[in-house]
């Protein structure tokens, strides 16, 4: 009787223990995983947010590897330099009236070039792609937020000791 008991016992605790096994990871990332490899993907850049995020679609790529589809937008904070930069742009192409239209656009050439540097200084570790779509922005937009919107379809991800995380 006291086997009989005890293999009830012992039973019954391993079928608990494969249960909670079972449940305690998850078969593919979730969207505040895959957020949160975008935003490390990010580097360390103060100014910028994730907005609108959507998990759209995703693919097993075997046991522990997920590939997933993404859209979501980047909100770029203004940076108080670059509003400086744009009231003396405005400034200067206000008082030379005698400027052609070439000497206008040299000019706005540079100021597009330290406001990027700015934003290279603020932001060292984003990805190019950022970059170069941060440089796309009409000129004056650089003193109000900036918002750019994406779609991503190979956010490769890899299942670790501490949950989904971007490869």
């Amino acid at each position: 009787m006291h086997n009989a008991y005890r293999t009830l016992v012992l039973g019954s605790t391993m079928a608990s223990l494969l249960l909670l096994t079972a449940c305690s990871g998850s078969s593919s990332p979730s969207s505040s995983e895959a957020k949160q490899a975008i935003q490390k993907s990010l580097g360390d850049c103060s100014i910028a947010t994730i907005s609108s995020f959507d998990k759209v679609n995703g693919i097993a790529d075997g046991d522990n590897r997920y590939t997933l589809q993404v859209k979501y937008a980047l909100e770029f904070a203004p940076l108080p330099e670059n509003a400086k930069l744009l009231d003396d742009m405005n400034a200067q192409l206000t008082s030379h009236t005698d400027w052609v239209q070439w000497e206008k656009n040299e000019f706005i050439v540079k100021v597009r070039e330290r406001i990027m540097a700015n934003l290279h200084r603020t932001c060292p570790n984003m990805p190019r792609n950022v970059y170069g779509d941060y440089s796309q922005a009409n000129i004056t937009s650089y003193s109000s937020t900036i918002h750019i919107d994406y779609t991503y379809d190979n956010l490769r991800m890899v299942k670790s000791d501490n949950g989904w995380v971007g490869i």
